[in-house]
């Protein structure tokens, strides 16, 4: 309102709202006068079954949810806590320049023919990766990062011998 951004003093991951707030501020000045509600959860928020449809922005959604798609927050500051970056990569405009550089050393001829995936367990549709990942490593690497673990149950599984 009148030039600035506000919002609500709480917020349940910091890194998230620093980027919204980064995000905001540099559109401001082209939506003057302007009220919304952002969701800073990994998951849509406004089911098409059960909600009436109301204006929530979102970094994710499919297509059983009315949320509108606004930029990821983890493009200005966060990101998944990796081994390398246990904070999180930060701002995404710098970590892409040593992406670039980094490309230019390690061509794709130079690469691993392997599938992987690196991300939070948001659901336990993920897990079925990550058993495969455990009886074919030569397949896929794929791992948990200690963000939002917290989301799903946990549910224990056993490997079996040539069963996935």
């Amino acid at each position: 309102m009148d030039g600035r951004v506000y919002r609500e003093k709480d917020c349940l991951f910091p890194s998230r709202c620093e980027g919204v707030d980064y995000f905001l501020n540099s559109i401001k000045e082209h939506i003057p006068n302007t009220q919304l509600v952002i969701n800073f959860h990994d998951w849509p928020q406004v089911n098409k079954h059960f909600n009436q449809l109301l204006p929530v922005f979102s970094f994710s959604k499919t297509d059983e949810f009315f949320d509108i798609m606004y930029p990821a927050w983890s493009f200005w500051k966060g990101g998944p806590a990796l081994s390398l970056y246990p904070k999180g990569i930060g701002r995404w405009d710098e970590f892409y320049e040593k992406l670039v550089q980094k490309s230019k050393i390690w061509t794709w001829n130079k690469k691993k023919n392997l599938g992987f995936f690196i991300g939070s367990r948001t659901s336990s549709e993920r897990d079925h990766l990550i058993l495969l990942s455990r009886g074919h490593p030569e397949l896929v690497e794929a791992k948990y990062t200690k963000n939002q673990a917290w989301k799903s149950i946990k549910v224990c599984y056993k490997i079996h011998r040539n069963k996935i």
